[in-house]
């Protein structure tokens, strides 16, 4: 049985300096709750059973709830590797003011409450091939939404790993209706332990754009890295809209 608890507070003045906060002027509560099982039955092909629980609350310097978000689950680790789960996350967001969840819909200001339903799949990611995924569906701000992600990846020796996957999402709202699709593929290359290389090649249907980013890294020293990496972002019809090549050089120096 594991049990996790914690609580943090930003105030509205905070500057994380070097760092980076995603929301300021809030007061932070968490608990966990996970129990592992490792039942006498089924041995053969099931490892271990995984409830568990995670409750997530925000409110403001006043005390006000500004949102909060639960997550039950229920996942199955099986002996080969793969594992299935399933689970619902609930949401309850009050908004002061309306957002864009996409450049057709604006979301209102007001308090939301809603809950997706969920399965997940993935296979041994050791193995030469491999795949995952996840399908959910349920309530959605106004309306309701329906999320699929499938990811594959092909490992060709232990040098090269090439991956690829869809995301796509079907939103029905009062305040409008729209779909999302994002296309990803990747591919590493370790020339050694020391020496990498990542490509990336993503479409957006939202942005309706391409991005591409390549990085080659080298450890020169432990802890220290120079990276040479490329970006690019062209439109649907192949147009370049910008590109920057970028070096990075780190050195640790020990004291």
């Amino acid at each position: 049985m594991n049990l996790e608890a914690s609580w943090s507070t930003l105030d509205d003045n905070f500057n994380p300096e070097v760092g980076f906060a995603p929301r300021v002027g809030v007061r932070r509560i968490t608990a966990q709750a996970q129990y592992r099982y490792r039942q006498s039955w089924g041995r053969r092909w099931l490892r271990e059973i995984q409830p568990g629980i995670n409750v997530h609350d925000f409110t403001d310097q006043q005390g006000e709830l500004v949102s909060r978000y639960t997550n039950w689950t229920l996942f199955f680790f099986f002996q080969n590797g793969g594992l299935f789960g399933t689970g619902s996350n609930g949401s309850l967001e009050n908004l002061s003011d309306p957002f864009n969840i996409h450049p057709t819909t604006t979301i209102m200001a007001g308090s939301h409450d809603f809950r997706e339903h969920f399965v997940r799949f993935a296979t041994d990611s050791s193995r030469t091939l491999s795949f995952s995924g996840r399908a959910a569906s349920g309530s959605f701000y106004s309306g309701n939404s329906f999320n699929v992600n499938i990811n594959g990846a092909l490992k060709l020796g232990p040098r090269l790993t090439t991956e690829v996957s869809w995301n796509y999402n079907d939103i029905d709202l009062e305040e409008g209706d729209f779909t999302t699709n994002q296309f990803a593929s990747r591919v590493k290359y370790s020339f050694s332990t020391t020496m990498f290389l990542d490509a990336l090649v993503q479409y957006n249907s939202v942005v309706q754009e391409w991005n591409s980013n390549i990085r080659f890294n080298v450890i020169h020293r432990p802890l220290s890295d120079f990276f040479l990496v490329y970006n690019e972002r062209r439109d649907e019809s192949g147009r370049r809209i910008d590109r920057a090549l970028i070096a990075k050089f780190t050195y640790l120096l020990d004291f």
